[in-house]
């Protein structure tokens, strides 16, 4: 509960981080319709914030080394953060932090019902508690918040799908390393049914060129997103994002071969954002560019 002294704080509200920092976020996710989880890329002056109750389990992620200290639910950290260390605020739970000097960090903030919806499908035991975490290494979730800060600087319009499988990829590496009780991941999982799987890739391909959601895709075959994106991956070997570029990518490459469109029509044909999208990822796929594709023609 929040003390007569702390502020209850919701991350998933723009202009949220101005009750706490002196200047507002670089880039945020909050206009790219993400679900389940929110990306704040800070450049903060020395601060020292008050005490704060947010709603979401907040992951502040470092980019640079900066020293300063931490309060979480009564206990104080005063080690210094270097790049790549994260930091777990868990809900609903009494926290401040300050630096002493200028820093550079993202703030992930993963809602609660996030972190429970993979809890229950995925883990056991059942009921399992998030726990803080002081500056500590974490390659892994670094990773994901430096990616997904990328797809927003590059593609925030077409950002959705990746940002809730990466949700739920993080809510399972906390839920397995980061929790009050030993998580163990389910092995009986075995694959997506092959007729829901043909549903699925069917429409992904009919509605190739729309901002798809991972929690439309996994509502059309009666499953929580969580355990769709775990069967799908199994059974394509890809995750959900994945497969719907490479199906965009090829899809465009079909086009370019039998087509005179201009390559900027067939990138928004097929579900990128912009010429230089498409160029992007078929350059990494495919290792050649479209207008090279095209003059092989």
């Amino acid at each position: 509960m929040p003390t007569q002294n702390s502020s209850t704080l919701d991350f998933s509200k723009p202009q949220t981080a101005l009750q706490v920092f002196e200047r507002s976020p670089l880039l945020t996710s909050h206009a790219a319709g993400w679900a389940g989880i929110h990306l704040e890329y800070h450049h903060q002056s020395p601060y020292k914030n008050p005490e704060i109750y947010p709603l979401q389990h907040v992951i502040f992620i470092k980019l640079e080394p900066s020293p300063g200290g931490r309060i979480i639910d009564g206990r104080l950290s005063r080690q210094q953060a270097t790049a790549g260390d994260i930091i777990i605020y868990p809900a609903n739970t009494p926290q401040q932090c300050w630096s002493d000097r200028d820093s550079k960090f993202i703030l992930l903030s993963l809602e609660p019902t996030q972190f429970r919806h993979v809890a229950w499908e995925l883990l056991d035991p059942d009921r399992v508690e998030l726990m803080p975490l002081f500056p500590q290494p974490e390659p892994l979730i670094y990773q994901i918040a430096l990616s997904l800060k990328t797809e927003l600087e590059t593609d925030a319009a077409g950002s959705r799908l990746y940002a809730e499988t990466m949700a739920n990829a993080i809510a399972v590496h906390l839920l397995k390393h980061y929790t009050s009780q030993k998580a163990v991941v389910r092995d009986d999982l075995r694959g997506m049914p092959r007729a829901k799987l043909k549903q699925v890739t069917d429409y992904i391909n009919e509605y190739l060129n729309q901002d798809l959601s991972l929690n439309e895709l996994a509502a059309m075959v009666q499953m929580s997103p969580t355990y769709f994106g775990t069967l799908f991956k199994q059974s394509t070997g890809l995750a959900p994002h994945q497969y719907i570029v490479h199906q965009r990518v090829n899809r465009a490459k079909t086009m370019l071969l039998n087509s005179n469109l201009p390559i900027a029509e067939i990138a928004i044909e097929t579900g990128f954002s912009d010429q230089s999208h498409l160029t992007r990822h078929m350059h990494r796929l495919l290792g050649v560019r479209p207008k090279q594709l095209r003059s092989k023609k």
